[in-house]
């Protein structure tokens, strides 16, 4: 008897098997590319869906600030896009949904932490391992967390553990990288310019103390030695704290769970030191979000807009100067009508949940009691998803009070809903086209008929830089219904893309497909 056991598998099975090898290899290779289309499992409380992409950081952030549904604005480097970063206005579940699907080399994403808007404080903790050999980061980042704890609690009587910091790592062999956000229970910043001045500061402390050679009064607690091992050597041998003071800029762009720098494979990820409790994926993405927060946190301050020398006692703002604007100044002008005598003491904007909370002085009057507070003051809060405005209270025994809603002016929601409508050159579409090769796509759809469109292609030549559409021409199936492929949005079940949509279509083109 023949030993088949020596055999090749191709003699075996004929030279059939190579074809059939071909066609189980293009697949697995279809289905590795194959996008997921995020499918809403509750209509009424889901995420919005809306998705809009930007050539201009300004025409995304207008968009998401005026836009319901709780969106957030992002920056992605596209890897067929070389002049820049695009710009996309999007919910954060839904956007973490289709750049989870992704691969590492694609994932080059960051979240914009929009001005003046309440964030968690963040740090950016960075050394080259080269200029630093005897540098102990995971010693280092504990000291670090361990000083901005104690300062916390000092400052505010905000009490922060390990285990409130998600500790993400991107380190490779030639720099220590590390991202901490510090998702503190029932606390935010007013916004990162003040998470800079805080930890700024805090800087400031720790040199001075290194210098002198002694633990300066508000650091007590430390030790000089665990504040000697924060300093590093720069590229150019200069020392310097390993803390990067430079991320706290207006609309900053910070690297989101997960995204690697374009070119790199250095992604972001969990620290193997981390303690923060994470439950999945999603949960991790969103607690790494800046400026993803509550509009129920009680909002921290620090005095002065500027860094200079620091007085005692001077670090918990309770001053009663002049309110910044928030991002929509005729919602500040309308809400210090509604208050008049009184004005408005302190804005806060609350950009994941659309809220802007006013703090308001000179008039106290609450509706709960019908009369003014002797000693506390009252709060407005204006929901710009519902267009409307309410009555909160600063005293222990209101804290559960909300007035009865009522509706924005018509002229105020036309103003602050008008930008939704986003007519520029900028805007690329829910899915990235411009308005050229749109047409293209159309003009596609119509030759075959939308019906007959059935997926997404990645193997086609490209128009002005995008790729058009394969158009998968079958035989119509008569005994089911044209519409039968449609996703089903009360199912959690969906018919993949071939597309990842930064890249695709836009929304008309995109929604007269059926897939």
């Amino acid at each position: 008897m023949t030993d088949l056991s020596s055999q090749p598998i191709r003699s075996f099975y004929g030279a059939g098997c190579s074809v059939i090898a071909k066609r189980l290899q293009k697949s697995a290779s279809l289905a590795k590319q194959a996008v997921i289309p995020f499918v809403l499992k509750d209509l009424l409380n889901g995420p919005c869906v809306n998705w809009k992409v930007f050539t201009k950081q300004e025409d995304a952030l207008n968009f998401a600030k005026s836009a319901k549904g709780g969106l957030m604005t992002f920056a992605f480097e596209p890897q067929d896009f070389s002049t820049g970063r695009l710009f996309l206005a999007a919910h954060p579940e839904v956007f973490w949904h289709y750049d989870s699907q992704r691969s590492v080399a694609e994932r080059c994403t960051y979240e914009v932490i929009t001005e003046g808007a309440a964030c968690k404080l963040y740090a950016d903790l960075e050394y080259e391992k080269v200029s630093n050999p005897h540098s102990k980061g995971h010693e280092m980042v504990s000291i670090f967390i361990d000083l901005i704890c104690k300062s916390l609690f000092r400052d505010w009587g905000v009490r922060c553990m390990r285990e409130h910091v998600l500790d993400l790592d991107s380190s490779t062999s030639n720099k220590f990288s590390r991202h901490l956000i510090f998702n503190l229970p029932s606390s935010c910043f007013m916004n990162n310019q003040h998470v800079g001045i805080f930890l700024k500061r805090l800087c400031q402390d720790v040199t001075s103390s290194i210098d002198v050679g002694s633990v300066c009064e508000s650091l007590q607690g430390m030790l000089l030695s665990d504040l000697r091992q924060l300093v590093v050597l720069d590229s150019k041998g200069s020392q310097k704290l390993f803390c990067d003071l430079s991320v706290y800029s207006k609309n900053r762009h910070f690297r989101v769970y997960r995204s690697t720098k374009k070119g790199k494979n250095a992604p972001l990820v969990l620290s193997e030191c981390n303690k923060y409790e994470v439950n999945g994926e999603l949960n991790t993405f969103l607690s790494s979000l800046v400026t993803y927060v509550s509009d129920n946190c009680r909002v921290l301050e620090v005095k002065n807009a500027e860094v200079g020398p620091v007085q005692k006692g001077s670090r918990n703002s309770t001053s009663a100067e002049e309110a910044a604007p928030s991002p929509l100044p005729i919602v500040d002008k309308f809400i210090g009508h509604v208050v008049h005598p009184g004005k408005v003491h302190k804005s806060y904007y609350f950009a994941s949940s659309k809220v802007i909370v006013y703090n308001i002085v000179g008039n106290r009057f609450c509706g709960n009691i019908n009369r003014e507070h002797k000693s506390n003051n009252v709060k407005y809060v204006v929901d710009l998803d519902k267009y409307e405005y309410y009555q909160k209270c600063h005293d222990f025994e209101c804290s559960g009070y909300r007035s009865p809603p009522k509706p924005l002016p018509s002229e105020v929601v036309f103003q602050i809903s008008d930008s939704s409508i986003v007519s520029s050159p900028g805007a690329l579409g829910v899915f990235g086209l411009s308005e050229e090769d749109t047409a293209d796509v159309l003009d596609a759809i119509e030759a075959v008929g939308s019906d007959k469109f059935s997926q997404f292609s990645q193997e086609l030549p490209e128009v002005g830089g995008c790729s058009k559409m394969d158009v998968a021409i079958e035989e119509k199936d008569t005994s089911k219904n044209v519409n039968s492929t449609k996703p089903d949005f009360h199912t959690s079940e969906a018919t993949p893309l071939q597309k990842f949509p930064s890249f695709g279509l836009s929304d008309e083109a995109f929604n007269s497909i059926d897939y």
